[in-house]
């Protein structure tokens, strides 16, 4: 990783901070990105039935999550009451 060794520089979607923190490393919020997108994929022809049970079970939490506040779906990321 080159971030934390000042060579580099790595957008990601504000969950990475609470999930993958590294010492060395620093998250920097910014609030003008675009919201992330995220998808499945999968070898065409290797859709197993775990695999298609997997896809069916994300999409309706997906579905759910965009429902409510997507930032309390992601823990640490609620914005703090003032």
């Amino acid at each position: 990783m080159l971030a934390p060794g000042g060579q580099g520089a790595l957008l990601a979607p504000a969950h990475t901070a609470t999930y993958y923190g590294r010492p060395g490393g620093a998250y920097v919020p910014f609030a003008d990105a675009e919201p992330t997108g995220y998808g499945l994929a999968w070898r065409a022809g290797h859709a197993t039935g775990a695999v298609e049970s997997f896809s069916r079970t994300a999409r309706a939490v997906a579905r759910d999550v965009a429902q409510g506040d997507p930032l309390i779906a992601v823990p640490g990321s609620a914005p703090a009451a003032l």
